[in-house]
C-alpha cells in the first residue's frame, strides 16, 4: 500500500486540535510486523519496566533516546513519518527524535496508562525554549 502525504485538511485539524489520527498510516502486516516484535523481543523486554497507575495494577514501559537500525528505530527515520511530521510543523525542517516509548498494557488486567505532563522535560532537554 502506498501511503498519501497529509493532506491541508489533516494539517489544518492537527493546528486546531494538537492532534490527528491518520487512518492507514502503517499497512496491517506493517502493524502486525511490529506488535509481533513488540511482544517478542528480548531487548525491548529487559530494557521494560513496572509503572503502577492509581489502582496498583501494573503497566510496562520501554524508553529509548536514539533510533537504532531495528524496525522501530526505521519507522521512526522512514520519510513517510518524518516528511509527516515535518509537515505538521511547518515544513521548515525542524525535526528531530526526542525519544521512542513502547507502552505495554495487558488487556482486561493491565494497568492504566494515565495522564502525566512531559512538557517540562521538553524544556530541560532543550527541545522548548522560553520566549521573553
Amino acid at each position: 500500500m502506498e501511503y498519501m502525504p497529509l493532506s491541508a485538511d489533516q494539517v489544518a485539524a492537527y493546528e486546531q486540535k494538537g492532534y490527528i489520527i491518520v487512518k492507514n498510516f502503517l499497512s496491517q502486516a506493517e502493524v502486525q510486523k511490529l506488535h509481533t516484535i513488540a511482544v517478542t523481543d528480548h531487548v525491548l523486554q529487559k530494557h521494560a519496566f513496572d509503572l503502577n497507575d492509581q489502582a496498583g495494577k501494573k503497566t510496562k514501559l520501554t524508553l529509548w533516546y536514539t533510533p537504532g537500525n531495528d524496525a522501530y528505530g526505521l519507522l521512526t527515520k522512514s520519510q513517510r513519518m518524518v516528511n509527516a511530521a515535518d509537515k505538521l510543523l511547518d515544513g521548515n525542517g525542524a525535526v528531530c527524535h526526542f525519544h521512542s516509548k513502547l507502552m505495554q498494557k495487558e488487556p482486561q488486567t493491565g494497568g492504566a496508562w494515565e495522564w502525566h505532563q512531559d512538557y517540562g522535560y521538553w524544556y530541560k532537554n532543550e527541545f522548548c525554549f522560553l520566549i521573553r
